[in-house]
């Protein structure tokens, strides 16, 4: 039994990685993933920044049941790696407090459409609807390519 867990644990089976297609309709309209390694979102879309913001997306993600499923984002890091909100591809959500940290291969931004939420440049906008359903996150986030 326990080589069968390994090689299911090695196959990716219950720790996908950022490369499965995103289910979460919702949740992508607001939302998207920079490259794997990278440190740079895709156009039309930002970084996140701080450690609350970073929480509100990745929470959002959980709560609606998207998948493949990403662990939780615990207490942020300092580190030279991926800077502010990420994904350690095939484990958990991140939070590097180093905005100045160059890229690392197996992180990939978490980013936000730009003028969402609470950055520098724009101002925080509150949901109006029940924060337990993907239809919240439609107005803020989405996954873009890869």
């Amino acid at each position: 039994m326990k080589g069968l867990w390994c090689a299911l644990f090695l196959s990716n089976v219950f720790l996908p990685t950022l490369t499965q297609s995103i289910e979460c309709k919702a949740w992508k309209d607001t939302y998207t993933f920079g490259k794997s390694g990278g440190v740079a979102c895709p156009s039309g879309y930002e970084n996140i920044d701080t450690y609350a913001e970073c929480k509100t997306a990745t929470d959002a993600y959980l709560n609606d049941g998207c998948s493949p499923r990403i662990g939780k984002l615990p207490g942020s890091e300092t580190w030279d790696g991926t800077p502010g909100c990420h994904v350690q591809d095939g484990f958990n959500f991140q939070f590097n407090t180093n905005l100045k940290g160059s890229g690392a291969d197996g992180h990939t931004p978490l980013c936000k459409k730009v003028g969402v939420g609470s950055s520098s440049t724009t101002t925080k906008t509150t949901p109006t609807k029940n924060v337990n359903t993907c239809s919240v996150w439609k107005d803020a986030y989405t996954f873009g390519a890869s």
